[in-house]
């Protein structure tokens, strides 16, 4: 049916705009009295094909491929609809052909979930979604339900506004969100694209999972629903509303369904217009209703405030929005004003941007300006930068090539190549960023930064200490510089054992007290590596405790509430586990929000976490997890995400909601690699192994090589692929010139090639004498050795001796289980389990629990 026959047919059902602005304006108490129900036709301004237009490109597509379907496939779609019904009726239904040419089209659900990757990730959101989003934050809407794929509504909130809505795309963890929470919700019908329980096919969308369709009827309950771009043509949703439209008690406030002129109206939505409370409105489109809305409730104002103050990086929304060719239909009044408003703010907008960003790498002037660069060379390093951010890394990369060969001036030029090294990283080119870096130097052979760039970038050590040692030399009064090359060495401590192990720590100790004499500023974070070198240097905390005092006593004198200082309390804290400490350091971070807000300084999450769970403050944490979600800043900032779901993990073991904080937080634009782990991590211990696998593929090139292969490494352990585990870590080994031979040797027990795994475990211990601080590498050669020697025992002494440097209490109940001290164990067990709820999964994973893992008490203990 046309609309047009709809509106001869049910003339009193039709309402207009005006009609909708009346209707969702009158609210009590700044409580929506509307849910909103977006489908495809939200998408197409956005760039992402409409239903319709994937339909006629499938159709024609495959009448072509089809016995006697080629002539038909170059006529009418009406002609072809004709051909498919005539001749493949068994599976062609031309009421539902989103659903059966999409099942046609692509076997598999995975095979159906990369197209929809594919077809999404071409979106950026229209302005529509800048008008929703600040419709959203004065309490117009709460709740929208979506039936699409894609994350357009959840970009759309990152990029306009600092609201921060709970998103839900599974059935299971549906039941945690409720009606009268006043954080926006987007709830997704039929799945999202990033999972395997996407809603497409024919089959699939005959229903709503029993959680979500009961959570969608709860809805219905408390108010009423407005309906934009979907057609109303699968049975999932119109079942529900058609069920509970014959009770008065839903959707009170009536549905209004937005339609365009040249809307197609299927037959179930016909039908449902003939019902009580619901009504049909006439619309120019997604974007033109909520530019409508927005101007009505706001005085006619064309443009929220949101776009330039609250936006993240509003440049860059500007350009993208005038630069595509439907971001902004010019279709009203409203629309091209607010166009040609952006169009004015652009330049200003970009420069301004640009402007407040500092660069540590240059000396900035007296006003705080970069020198010596035009206004049109910002806005040649705001195009490429949005470029690499939008994560167009090739365009990117093409962009400042461009630039660079119209001879730019020296400072334009290190800014373009320092953008070129980001974009080179970001695709995996390393060998093509270490280029760059080189001639990066090759520009000021004298500043040490450049030498830093090129260390960050290589992978081999010996090439990465040289670079950083030249950064030293040519800048020997560096502070920066001098920390860079502490860090080296401690990182290099971690990977060694015995003597060489406290050499490195010992070498990085004095670089750190240099860099300290070089800048003894409460800002430099070579306070916090120092205190946390004393503390690796010595087993007794008595010894190294004073010390480290010490140190935050020299930070206090300059100001106790800096980075460094409050860090330092910390982790103090942490390592004495005395309460007078934890006190100490809850009271300073308390004095730091009073003072600036929780929003302001949302960086101390992180170190409260921490605190939080080491003393096992659990109410405490549960209320400052409940509270920033509240506020709405729980996955504002992607590292306070990361250590709130791994505070969430450890002590609660409340795994759907670390997910689901972890999934809102992994994004393109400000990507951090601690989320992507996190999420990674829970997808192995949830043995969610093809999950954890498209993960990895999905965010690979933005990791740093090592974090690639460990993570790849990992992954082929879980999955039972040791030899493939065992590749990985000699490749790494091979581009990195460091072996982990710990880390061979623990793929080897766990693959059970003992002969192999006591051999390597001897060429590791032997030269350090057996040295007991080597705990983890003794316990995996008692493995292997009596896995390798039918009859043979463990060496008591040395596991006793070993016994004493252990601290961690998961490692000691190893070391109980190898000596058959079954109470000890057990005991340590329920320590390790009541301090972190996810040990469970160590326990399952290292064979050192292999001969426990089937006790009863054992089981219990790990629920």
């Amino acid at each position: 049916m046309k609309f047009e026959e709809l509106c001869n047919q049910l003339p009193a059902k039709r309402r207009s705009v005006d009609d909708l602005v009346r209707f969702v304006g009158t609210r009590t108490d700044d409580n929506p009295n509307y849910s909103l129900l977006l489908g495809a036709g939200c998408s197409v301004t956005s760039g992402i094909r409409s239903a319709g237009a994937l339909i006629a490109a499938w159709r024609k597509e495959i009448c072509s491929k089809l016995p006697g379907g080629l002539t038909a496939a170059g006529e009418s779609e009406e002609a072809q609809r004709h051909f498919l019904k005539s001749h493949h009726s068994d599976w062609y239904d031309p009421n539902k052909e989103y659903a059966c040419l999409f099942e046609r089209r692509y076997d598999l659900q995975r095979q159906r979930r990369m197209f929809v990757e594919s077809e999404v990730s071409k979106g950026f959101p229209s302005i529509g979604y800048l008008y929703l989003t600040a419709l959203v934050a004065q309490s117009y809407f709460r709740n929208i339900f979506t039936t699409n794929f894609d994350d357009l509504l959840n970009e759309a909130f990152y990029l306009y506004s600092t609201e921060r809505p709970i998103v839900c795309a599974h059935d299971s963890s549906i039941n945690s969100i409720t009606v009268t929470s006043k954080r926006p919700k987007i709830i997704k019908l039929h799945g999202d694209y990033l999972f395997d329980d996407l809603k497409a096919t024919l089959r699939e969308t005959e229903s709503l999972e029993q959680n979500m369709k009961a959570k969608f009827a709860e809805f219905c309950k408390e108010a009423g629903f407005i309906v934009l771009g979907y057609s109303g043509s699968d049975r999932s949703i119109m079942d529900v509303l058609h069920s509970i439209l014959k009770t008065e008690d839903y959707l009170r406030s009536g549905i209004y369904w937005c339609l365009r002129p040249d809307s197609e109206i299927p037959e179930e939505l016909r039908r449902l217009f003939w019902k009580d409370r619901v009504y049909y409105v006439e619309v120019g489109g997604f974007d033109e209703v909520f530019a409508e809305l927005y101007s009505k409730f706001n005085r006619g104002d064309i443009l929220p405030d949101s776009a330039v103050t609250t936006a993240k990086r509003p440049n860059q929304l500007a350009e993208r929005l005038i630069e595509s060719d439907s971001a902004i239909p010019e279709t009203t009044e409203i629309l091209k004003k607010a166009k040609e408003k952006l169009s004015k703010q652009l330049k200003r907008s970009a420069i301004a941007h640009l402007m407040v960003q500092s660069d540590g790498d240059e000396r900035l002037s007296v006003q705080g300006q970069l020198q010596d660069l035009t206004d049109d060379e910002l806005l040649v390093l705001t195009e490429a930068d949005n470029l690499i951010t939008d994560g167009k890394y090739e365009q990117g990369i093409e962009q400042t090539r461009k630039a660079l060969a119209g001879k730019p001036s020296t400072r334009l030029k290190r800014r373009l190549l320092r953008i070129q090294i980001a974009a080179f990283q970001m695709t995996g080119n390393q060998a093509s960023a270490k280029q760059v870096a080189d001639e990066l130097i090759s520009l000021n052979p004298k500043l040490a930064s450049n030498y830093l760039q090129k260390a960050r970038i290589v992978t081999d050590l010996s090439q990465k200490l040289a670079s950083i040692e030249k950064a030293v030399d040519v800048e020997p009064y560096s502070a920066r510089a001098v920390l860079e090359k502490a860090r080296y060495y401690i990182n290099r401590s971690a990977e060694q054992l015995g003597q060489k192990r406290l050499e490195s720590l010992q070498e990085a100790e004095g670089l750190l007290e240099r860099a300290i004499e070089l800048d003894p500023s409460d800002r430099n974070y070579a306070y916090v590596e120092l205190l946390n070198v004393i503390g690796a240097q010595e087993a007794n905390k008595a010894k190294s405790e004073p010390r480290q005092r010490q140190i935050l006593a020299m930070l206090d004198k300059q100001d106790p509430e800096s980075g460094p200082a409050l860090t330092c309390l910390v982790t103090l804290a942490v390592s004495t586990e005395a309460e007078e400490d934890y006190k100490a350091a809850l009271q300073r971070l308390s004095a730091v929000e009073s003072r600036y807000g929780l929003e302001d300084c949302l960086w101390i999450v992180p170190l409260e976490m921490k605190l939080y769970s080491a003393h096992r403050k659990d109410d405490v944490i549960r209320g400052r997890v409940d509270l920033l979600e509240k506020l709405g800043l729980l996955t504002r900032e992607p590292e306070v995400a990361a250590s709130i779901s791994k505070a969430i993990r450890e002590r609660f073991g409340d795994e759907s909601r670390a997910e689901r904080i972890l999934q809102e937080s992994l994004r393109d634009r400000d990507f951090n690699g601690n989320v992507l782990r996190g999420l990674f991590r829970q997808c192995l211990d949830l043995n969610r192994l093809q999950t954890a696998a498209e993960l990895l593929s999905r965010w690979a090139s933005k990791l740093l090589p090592r974090y690639e292969y460990q993570m790849r490494c990992d992954l082929a352990e879980a999955q039972g692929k040791f030899e493939e585990a065992l590749r990985l870590v000699r490749e790494w080994g091979e581009l990195s010139g460091a072996t982990d031979s710990s880390h061979e040797l623990y793929i080897l027990v766990c693959a059970k090639r003992f002969k192999d795994a006591e051999k390597l475990a001897r060429s590791i211990l032997d030269p350090i004498s057996f040295s007991p601080d080597a705990i983890i590498q003794i316990v995996n050669y008692e493995i292997a050795t009596i896995g390798a020697n039918r009859g043979k025992k463990v060496d008591v002494q040395r596991l006793e001796k070993v016994l004493n440097f252990a601290s961690d209490k998961g490692t000691k109940a190893g070391i109980y289980a190898l000596l058959d001290r079954r109470a000890e164990m057990l005991n340590s067990l329920r320590e390790a389990a009541s301090r972190d709820k996810t040990f469970k999964y160590t326990v399952k994973r290292w064979p050192v629990f292999e001969h426990v893992r089937s006790d009863n008490e054992v089981a219990q203990i790990l629920v």
